[in-house]
Order: structure tokens, then sequence, then C-alpha cells
């Protein structure tokens, strides 16, 4: 008689290597739905290890097995968060979910008893005071994940945080993986002329762009800047921010915000000798009432931008435009006028 199949939840066994930090490789025999998702994601959405039980949501994980687990660590992006807060019942959910506290304003009122938060921390930070030696910056070429124009602003607000006439004495890297063709359709190409000249003019015409194997093979970050140039669409917790800390990569100094005196940090996970995980609750009394992004016929589209990629179908750069078009408009006037 054949053994029962196992549970992808009892196959898949966290841990963390502090040595290696190498990312999860799951069995054979683990059903893959999402394949086409993650590969639209690559390297961002890589496992990593942890003991706070990082997941992709929308990564080959099924939201059903979630009620087993006591606390999960969400690393997917505003997306996914808003189609599971919108498909699940909290009341399905035993133990709690931690989301990066700057997707705070996606809970939806009868979800804030089970979401806590989580950022990460370098041991090492850089300013213009404290400058690296590197810079390593990574990011997603695509419309949905970093348009021209906030591409464009992140990296002139690189320049800025560390002073433009310090930039030609750090060696620069950048790794911006190409989309595949055969993912959600082709991008239109004049994208990457604005990609290539943002980095250009702000920063300097010597920029190293390494294949992901060299990166990977890379063992010290250390006196490295990582800088990811992420919206936080799709993934937000990017395994290639935990690869390059691990080595002893650092970040960028953090910027006070209006919304951190209403976070507490309860505790912090050691992740590596350089990094930590550090972990938050939310007054949610001292924030407006929460304002569904999804109502409406904006669901339909959310959950088609999903459905068609995990169905192997492609996804017109339209819908890509859109997208980006209205998170933007949507999350931004959120992000920055939710507080009383």
């Amino acid at each position: 008689m054949d053994k029962p199949k196992k549970k992808e939840t009892e196959i898949v066994q966290w841990s963390y290597d502090l040595v290696q930090n190498a990312y999860l490789v799951k069995p054979e025999d683990t059903e893959l739905n999402h394949d086409i998702y993650l590969n639209y994601l690559f390297p961002f959405c890589n496992n990593y290890f942890g003991p706070t039980n990082p997941m992709m949501i929308f990564g080959g994980h099924s939201v059903k097995d979630l009620p087993e687990r006591p606390y999960i660590t969400v690393r997917d992006g505003i997306v996914p968060l808003c189609i599971l807060f919108r498909d699940l019942k909290p009341s399905a959910i035993k133990g709690q979910l931690f989301i990066h506290r700057d997707l705070w304003y996606t809970v939806p009122e009868d979800w804030r008893e089970k979401v806590r938060f989580f950022d990460v921390e370098a041991l090492k930070t850089y300013d213009a005071q404290n400058l690296p030696k590197r810079i390593f910056i990574a990011g997603a070429l695509n419309s949905t994940l970093a348009d021209p124009l906030e591409f464009e602003a992140q990296v002139k607000a690189l320049a800025e945080r560390l002073g433009k006439e310090n930039l030609a004495d750090i060696e620069i890297m950048a790794f911006f993986p190409n989309k595949r063709t055969d993912l959600w359709g082709a991008w239109e190409e004049e994208n990457v002329l604005h990609y290539s000249r943002a980095i250009f003019e702000h920063l300097k015409v010597d920029v190293k762009t390494p294949e992901w194997h060299l990166i990977h093979s890379e063992n010290n970050f250390k006196d490295c800047l990582y800088y990811e140039i992420n919206a936080g669409t799709l993934v937000k917790d990017s395994y290639l921010t935990h690869f390059t800390l691990s080595r002893g990569g650092g970040l960028l100094a953090p910027v006070p915000d209006a919304i951190d005196a209403h976070f507490k940090r309860t505790s912090s996970v050691g992740l590596s000798l350089y990094h930590q995980m550090n972990l938050y609750e939310l007054d949610f009394d001292k924030v407006t009432p929460y304002c569904d992004p999804l109502k409406g016929e904006n669901f339909r589209y959310y959950k088609k931008l999903i459905e068609a990629a995990n169905q192997k179908k492609k996804f017109n750069y339209k819908w890509e435009k859109w997208l980006a078009t209205y998170l933007k408009r949507f999350f931004k006037e959120s992000r920055h006028g939710a507080l009383d």
C-alpha cells in the first residue's frame, strides 16, 4: 500500500544556517503550482531560512495550510496581501501573521488582531558621514515593481543621501534581472533606456553588472551598502536583502517617519551575525479607518493579475501599467494620509 503523501507543511522544514545561509530547496515531490509567479520574481522571491517561518504566500504554498502554523512571516507585497485579507477570514488563522511594517496600511479592521509587523535591521548603516566602500543596487526592471519614474527617483535619492561628489570613489555593482518574455507579455524596450540613463546620470557611468551566478558566489559584502529598488507590489521581504546582509552588508540609515511613534517593538530575532528581524505591534487606534483597495472591480483586476501568471498565460504589459498607476495613486495617498 502506498504511503500517504505528506502535506507541504510537513515536508518543508524551516531551519537556519548561520554560515551558508543557503536558500531553501523543496523536495522533488512538493507541488509547485506557482512556479511561473516565482520565475517572475526571481531571485527576490527565493526562499531563505529563518526561525519566524518566512513564506511567500503566492509562491508554492497553499493558503489553506496557514492555520497549521502558529506564526508566519509573510514576505509578499501589497497585491498578494490584499488578496489574502479578502479571501481568508481572520478566524481561520490560529496564530499570527507578521507583515512588513511599511505595509501597515493594507490591514483591514477585522484582521488587526491577527496581524503583527516586522522589519529587517542591519548591524551596519551608511550615510554621507559614514560612506560604504561598495554599493550593491538590485531591482526588477518592470512597470509593476519599479516603473521608470519611481526607479529614477530612488536612484536620485540614493545619490543625495550619500552625496554625489562621494560616488566617484565608491565601487558600484548593479543587478537588474530582465523580465522573461514568456511571462505576462513583453515589456517596453524604451524602459531599459530610462533605467540605464538614470544610473549613469545620477550615480556614475562606471557600474559593474555581474551575472547572478557571480553574485551568488560572493561571500563577503562587508563595507558594502545594499540598496534595493522595490515598490513592494508583489514581494516585500526580499531574499537578496537577507543574502547580502548575512554576508556583512549594510543598509542606508533609517529616516524618521510619523508612523514610528505608533509602533512598539516587542522582540528581535537574530538572523545572522550581521542582521536581525525586529517584531512590532501597532496602535491601530492612532490611525484612520481602513479603505478597501480591492472594493468592486479592482478586486477582479488584482486577482486576474495573479491567476494569469500562475496559469502560464501571457500577461499584457498594459495590465502592469494599469496596476502600477493604480497602486501609486491609492497606496501613496493611504500611506501618507492615514495618520490622525
